[in-house]
């Protein structure tokens, strides 16, 4: 894998959606920089660090955008709720995008937009005392030039029937509408049942819309065959489970080839048993 841009690693994935490609990552959950090296390994095209279902915290998550910045990875964070100066120092930290949960209305699509781009597209403050300008080593016009041809992947996590609602207004403001269909089937009313057909209609009918009003559709699998559904209802931008599920499903399986080892043991009857072998010199 060739060295990233020292700056960052943002480039990258708002191209690759343009050009029309698919793009599959994963969610990191764990706070050791390991599991964006194993996912780079696995050839992972971003990770989405998850401060919202995880115990990490920005400065976590900026360790690991710097982290993946250096082996040349892509990394979007995931935050809970709209916070300004904490997305600024995770893209001036490098971060190739900011996916933001529980986005309901075209308010929240907008406020989420104008927090990650600069004048005229949104109204981000500017430093250059930060990694991805070089630390000021370029002049002023050349950075925004460079921000401006590739800037950072805005994704709106719909998961309620009020996004649904607002999917339209919504899809106008970001590069990305990623579907979280847990949240959904739990607003559906059949929390967990995610073939259930009120969830799967909503998705369907979810990504539909937004690629009509021309903008990237996404959303969540537990793995390739999941994965390949979302892909064949028109999605682009994937994420495949997490490294804890990952962890926890390696796991488990080991713990039940270790049950199975343990109940195939056959206890040999005593009076089988020669004492004088068991005698020790």
């Amino acid at each position: 894998m060739t060295r990233a841009d020292p700056a960052g690693s943002g480039a990258g994935l708002v191209d690759r959606l343009v050009a029309g490609e698919t793009v599959v990552g994963c969610f990191i959950k764990l706070a050791g920089s390991e599991s964006v090296d194993i996912a780079a390994q696995a050839r992972f095209d971003f990770v989405v660090v998850d401060t919202e279902h995880a115990q990490l915290d920005e400065r976590d998550a900026r360790r690991l955008v710097r982290h993946g910045a250096a082996i040349g990875l892509s990394v979007v964070v995931r935050l809970a709720a709209l916070d300004v100066g904490a997305i600024t120092r995770l893209l001036e930290a490098g971060a190739a995008g900011i996916q933001l949960s529980a986005v309901a209305s075209a308010d929240d699509a907008h406020a989420l937009r104008d927090a990650c781009r600069y004048a005229p597209a949104g109204r981000r403050s500017i430093s250059l005392a930060q990694p991805w300008a070089r630390y000021g080593a370029e002049p002023i016009d050349d950075y925004l030039d460079r921000v401006h041809a590739s800037p950072p992947l805005v994704v709106g996590q719909v998961e309620d029937g009020r996004g649904l609602a607002a999917l339209p207004g919504i899809a106008a403001a970001v590069d990305v509408v990623f579907l979280g269909s847990l949240d959904l089937s739990l607003d559906l009313g059949v929390p967990g049942r995610l073939n259930d057909p009120r969830v799967t209609q909503a998705v369907s009918s979810a990504l539909a819309t937004t690629s009509s009003a021309g903008c990237v559709g996404g959303g969540f699998a537990l793995g390739p065959a999941g994965a390949e559904a979302l892909v064949a209802l028109g999605a682009r931008y994937i994420v495949v489970g997490s490294d804890l599920q990952q962890l926890a499903d390696a796991h488990r399986r080991l713990g039940e080839d270790l049950d199975r080892l343990r109940n195939a043991q056959v206890a040999v009857p005593a009076d089988t048993v020669d004492p004088q072998a068991s005698r020790v010199g």
